[in-house]
């Protein structure tokens, strides 16, 4: 799947963001009725996980839910949306797997190329139960009949920060791992249950008291602008929300950026306040266009995907 606009390009010291965005104010002046939300999630406030040497990454979770028989869609959609060299998404990220009825985080990891990772996972590639959650996930369809599977991505831009030869897109991800596995252990008292082990030290120490409110996102718990409007295979299938989340994604980033440390946190309201400033300013490289199909389309107001609602057979818009 090819994708359309420009890419988001991140700078270490500096940002430099050029996107084509769309004006919040006309979207929020429109009368449409909007679809039934889920509670909306805190506002969040920046940790280091997020920001690497002051530029932050990780900004765009996306969710889905899967049956067993489903895992080789699942992860055609993440090889199809994330491609090798791919313009707009890089393929190394974060990943959780929950149980999307309670919400209970059951594993949080890494990969350096999450549909691989993914296939391993699930036993679509190799037979070596090592070193991957097979036994888990099969253990868990023996009983449940969704599974559910989010990402946290980066731009493919990070690949300038390694240009550069400055940090990895694995270390950055890693960073934030560890940051993630130590506030599951505050919040929770030990990490998830398919998890054995702590991550990175460094990304430990900077787990604050805010940091468990991701898990509402990763979990599909709340609803938030940093969550994607479509799951990973409804992206997939659908060239404009693709279009559209690479233009949140870099309203995400800039939010995030200048929200670090607020004591308000960052929520929908700076996400929207963003959007705009990208579209009404010639050096973000705002369109026209763009703004008339996040007008017309209405995508900011939809809410997140809902998992557990999907009728029997079918699959994950």
């Amino acid at each position: 799947m090819s994708g359309v606009g420009n890419r988001h390009v991140v700078m270490t010291g500096s940002v430099a963001v050029p996107a084509v965005a769309a004006s919040c104010e006309a979207l929020l002046t429109t009368q449409k009725k909007s679809p039934a939300r889920r509670p909306d999630a805190p506002a969040f406030v920046l940790s280091a996980a997020w920001l690497w040497k002051g530029v932050p990454i990780l900004a765009t979770i996306v969710l889905d839910a899967y049956r067993q028989t489903e895992a080789a869609e699942l992860r055609a959609a993440l090889k199809s949306l994330l491609p090798k060299a791919g313009p707009h998404w890089s393929r190394t990220g974060l990943y959780c797997y929950f149980d999307p009825l309670t919400h209970e985080i059951l594993y949080l990891g890494l990969a350096k190329d999450l549909q691989a990772r993914f296939a391993q996972h699930n036993a679509l590639v190799g037979k070596d139960a090592r070193g991957n959650k097979r036994q888990e996930i099969a253990n868990y369809f023996a009983e449940s009949e969704l599974l559910g599977f989010s990402i946290y991505v980066q731009s493919a831009a990070v690949e300038l920060l390694e240009i550069m030869g400055l940090e990895t897109a694995a270390q950055i991800v890693g960073f934030g791992e560890g940051q993630l596995l130590r506030s599951h252990v505050q919040a929770f008292g030990a990490v998830p249950r398919w998890n054995k082990i702590e991550g990175r030290r460094d990304g430990a120490e900077e787990a604050g008291p805010l940091t468990p409110q991701h898990f509402t996102l990763l979990s599909g718990k709340h609803d938030s602008l940093l969550v994607a409007r479509r799951t990973i295979r409804g992206l997939d299938d659908d060239y404009s929300a693709d279009f559209m989340e690479q233009t949140l994604h870099a309203a995400r980033l800039n939010a995030l950026l200048s929200g670090a440390g607020r004591p308000g946190g960052v929520g929908d309201a700076e996400i929207r306040d963003w959007l705009s400033k990208l579209s009404n300013d010639p050096r973000w490289g705002g369109s026209a266009s763009s703004v008339l199909m996040l007008e017309e389309s209405g995508y900011l107001r939809e809410p997140a995907p809902d998992l557990v609602r999907r009728a029997p057979g079918q699959g994950s818009q």
